[in-house]
């Protein structure tokens, strides 16, 4: 449909789409596929369906409406207990596609992103946290540990989108953690700080600092590089960020190494990001997109102070 989202602010996509998948409906301005009542009548199918929480939306959020006209013509009106308006009628049409959908497909877009890898540790190599803003509420972060086997595990800050996320993923481990983040101003760029009790219970607390400011030159399509085996990811980070020297990453106390990404005169960059507006989208029965930026080449513009070749946009693997 056109127009602005159903939910969230406006995103690089233009519109919003509602997924009927059998029983499941999901959008993808941030509703994760639930169960629906779906109820044929003589003028139209009704629909209900209920989401405990969608993405930057406090739950529960409703959908109730008609679908009519031979199937082509969705009538809704989508029901939000926090956000304004708390009512959006809204029409969509079905798509103008002669096929059968075969797989799951889902959207959402984060506000911030932050992520590490680091050496030394015997079961991890990477944590990282997706945020997303939420009116009137605390933001919504997703703190995910990545195991040298590329499996991970999810903490969430919110209880009810914790069980919307469990239902819509139930092949992805997933606990509640008090995961807390902030974003300051720092000397050369954002100072991020995140800070979480893991699934068994360690303390673990990245504070990353961007050696500039988050730069649309450094966004663009991300490879995952193997940490999404299981889905057809597809990642664009608006603009982003590489960590400074000055970025730490414990766990129970103990500092890990994480290693340079970036070597240029006196400029030292750390395999550690920061990224400022992230587009995900994801096909698949498991989804799990989780930024990959080691052992693939990554452009970023040339450090503050730098002169002749190190002006141009350069790169390294």
């Amino acid at each position: 449909m056109p127009g602005p989202p159903l939910l969230g602010p406006p995103t690089p996509v233009d519109g919003d789409a509602v997924a009927i998948v059998g029983t499941l409906v999901s959008t993808a301005s941030g509703c994760e596929p639930v169960e629906a009542r779906l109820t044929p009548r003589l003028h139209g199918t009704r629909v209900h369906v209920r989401w405990p929480a969608c993405r930057g939306t406090a739950g529960p959020v409703r959908l109730k409406g008609r679908i009519v006209d031979g199937c082509r013509r969705l009538d809704a009106t989508l029901v939000t207990p926090y956000a304004r308006p708390r009512r959006r009628r809204f029409t969509a049409m079905r798509t103008p596609f002669a096929f059968v959908q075969p797989v799951d497909v889902a959207f959402r877009y984060e506000d911030e992103h932050v992520i590490a890898f680091f050496d030394g540790h015997p079961d991890y190599e990477a944590v990282e946290a997706f945020v997303a803003d939420r009116p009137g509420l605390p933001p919504l972060v997703r703190a995910i540990i990545t195991r040298h086997d590329e499996t991970q595990v999810d903490h969430l800050n919110d209880a009810e989108a914790l069980a919307a996320y469990r239902a819509a993923n139930p092949l992805r481990e997933a606990v509640f953690s008090d995961v807390k983040y902030a974003n300051v101003p720092g000397e050369t760029g954002p100072h991020a700080r995140l800070e979480f009790v893991s699934f068994r219970g360690e303390q673990i607390v990245l504070d990353l600092f961007a050696t500039s400011p988050a730069s649309a030159d450094a966004g663009g399509l991300t490879d995952p590089a193997g940490h999404a085996p299981d889905v057809l990811p597809i990642l664009w980070r608006d603009a982003s960020a590489v960590a400074g020297p000055a970025t730490t990453l414990t766990i129970d106390g103990t500092p890990y190494t994480i290693p340079g990404f970036l070597h240029i005169g006196d400029f030292v960059g750390l395999n550690a990001f920061y990224t400022a507006g992230f587009a995900v989208g994801s096909s698949g029965a498991a989804r799990s997109c989780s930024t990959a930026w080691r052992r693939r080449r990554r452009s970023f513009p040339a450090p503050a102070g730098a002169t002749g070749a190190a002006t141009r946009r350069w790169s390294t693997r």
